[in-house]
């Protein structure tokens, strides 16, 4: 059939139902902090509690960071892609329904599930569809999934929430993820029978572990586990509650200006990437991206009120914050050996 060859119009379609679906899990995982506000006093909770709360999510994503490609091995992409849709939708719907604090946490722990397989199965949904020399575009479309979906959460989120309960966040993204799942289900299809074998790994456990054994690519780790404890961790999870309490801004106002940062990455982030590949060298642009967020982190949390200050910790975290994750990713697959195996278990 037409529609079905390789980086046709249907190959597109492709793109927009798995941005789609990939597009719900920064809204799943930010759906807190625009209604931390109301969030925190209706489960008593403290700040600690609070930041488990934020990290939970995260840890599964961590745990799952190996074995996502042997699950795909299993049930292929399209199956893992609706399994991630369909825990991110269960954990929404657990938030929604009950009002603990144990099943809250519970719903977070499946999103993350959710979250960690999206990241692997998703731009392999895609790749499939295109050429090799044809799926620059296609993946960089795609690669925008989380800083939208966390800008457009950050922005929207306190008004929903202020106009209809905190919990309407999580009935939002519930069933924003069953239309999710839904489409992915009727319209992903591969593009011939053997296609998948492309992207997924054949090699033994044992073949990836010792992959693995290269030096660099655990020290990249680490660089990219701060840069995410920083800025996800402390700056999307804490500050509009900052702006909040030190400011007195409003919650709208104050998530609006959290999300700022995110939105300069996501406008730098694709320039960024161009000039890395032009200059041919990746890792000053790392070193430098944390002497940014170090020097923005003296701003972070002082100067209440001086506009000053909030402008200068924008502008050299959102910096920082670009520049971090433009030139990170494409490291990964290049420290490694030159293959799909290498470049699969280095990012």
């Amino acid at each position: 059939m037409e529609k079905l060859r390789k980086n046709s119009g249907y190959a597109w379609l492709i793109v927009a139902v798995t941005y789609f679906a990939s597009f719900m899990a920064p809204m799943n995982q930010f759906k807190i902090p625009p209604v931390a506000d109301a969030v925190i006093p209706a489960f008593g909770m403290d700040p600690v509690t609070f930041g488990w709360l934020m990290s939970s999510i995260s840890i599964i994503g961590v745990l799952l960071a190996f074995p996502t490609v042997f699950i795909v091995r299993k049930i292929g992409l399209k199956g893992t892609t609706l399994l991630a849709v369909a825990c991110l939708c269960i954990g929404s719907l657990l938030g929604a329904l009950f009002d603990s604090l144990a099943v809250l946490f519970v719903g977070r722990f499946i999103e993350g599930f959710g979250i960690g397989l999206l990241g692997v199965s998703a731009p392999a949904a895609i790749t499939v569809w295109f050429d090799a020399d044809k799926r620059g575009l296609p993946l960089g479309v795609w690669a925008t999934w989380f800083p939208v979906g966390t800008v457009i959460m950050f922005n929207i989120g306190p008004a929903i929430g202020a106009a209809l309960g905190w919990k309407s966040l999580w009935w939002l993204c519930a069933i924003c993820c069953a239309i999710a799942f839904i489409l992915f289900l009727l319209i992903y299809r591969l593009p011939s029978a053997n296609a998948e074998e492309e992207v997924t790994i054949t090699a033994s456990p044992l073949e990836c572990l010792k992959v693995l054994k290269n030096r660099n690519i655990w020290l990249l780790g680490v660089s990219f586990g701060c840069w995410n404890l920083i800025i996800l961790g402390c700056i999307n999870s804490f500050y509009n509650q900052y702006l909040g309490e030190a400011w007195g801004m409003d919650p709208q106002m104050a998530s609006t200006v959290t999300s700022i940062l995110t939105a300069i990455a996501l406008v730098l982030m694709p320039i960024l990437g161009f000039v890395t590949d032009r200059v041919k060298r990746r890792k000053p642009f790392v070193v430098f991206s944390f002497f940014c967020i170090l020097a923005g982190s003296f701003f972070a949390f002082i100067g209440a009120g001086n506009m000053v200050i909030l402008v200068a910790f924008i502008a050299i975290s959102g910096l920082g914050m670009a520049l971090a994750g433009a030139a990170s990713r494409p490291i990964a697959p290049e420290i490694m050996p030159a293959t799909a195996l290498g470049a699969t278990m280095g990012m």
